[in-house]
């Protein structure tokens, strides 16, 4: 919840904008009024589901589901069950080992975030607690560790943006 105040307050100084349209014009809104209490929820334990029905669950509270690899079963998430987070947020949810059938890098450790907004990315990586490097401006070109890599509990990223022209 810190982080993401932090990296909310610094997108917002960087002029960074919404990935929503509407939501430029609610942001607007809000500045002039206090702002209203975010909903918070609580994860469910998705650990030991497929991840279909790991999806559904985490749609009925109000959460996204981000498969970080190849995932049949979910064997790890993140957050941890009964941690209460905003609504909308996203939960990785990383492969069981028994159940999965490993595909190189791409089986577990750092999502892929090419592609994404950087909105997006910080928003991944601040459920991860990894320290953030951002080099360049507009969609998610690349990034360092790339995608696969063991993700280490308050590691670095640095990921390399680049305008879509």
């Amino acid at each position: 919840p810190v982080f993401q105040s932090v990296v909310a307050d610094a997108l917002r100084y960087l002029d960074v904008p919404p990935d929503d349209p509407e939501a430029l014009e609610d942001e607007a809104d809000q500045d002039d009024e206090a702002s209203p209490e975010l909903s918070r929820v609580q994860v469910p334990k998705v650990t030991g589901l497929s991840l279909s029905d790991a999806a559904k669950q985490l749609e009925e509270v109000g959460l996204r589901a981000e498969p970080v690899g190849t995932v049949s079963n979910v064997g790890e998430q993140f957050p941890q069950a009964g941690t209460e987070i905003e609504e909308g947020r996203t939960v990785l949810l990383h492969p069981d080992p028994d159940t999965t059938i490993m595909t190189g890098d791409a089986a577990s450790g750092i999502p892929d975030l090419r592609g994404k907004t950087l909105r997006q990315a910080l928003e991944i990586l601040s459920d991860m607690q990894l320290r953030v490097e951002i080099k360049g401006s507009g969609l998610v070109r690349d990034q360092d560790p790339a995608p696969g890599a063991p993700a280490i509990l308050g590691g670095r990223i640095t990921i390399f943006l680049e305008s879509p022209d």
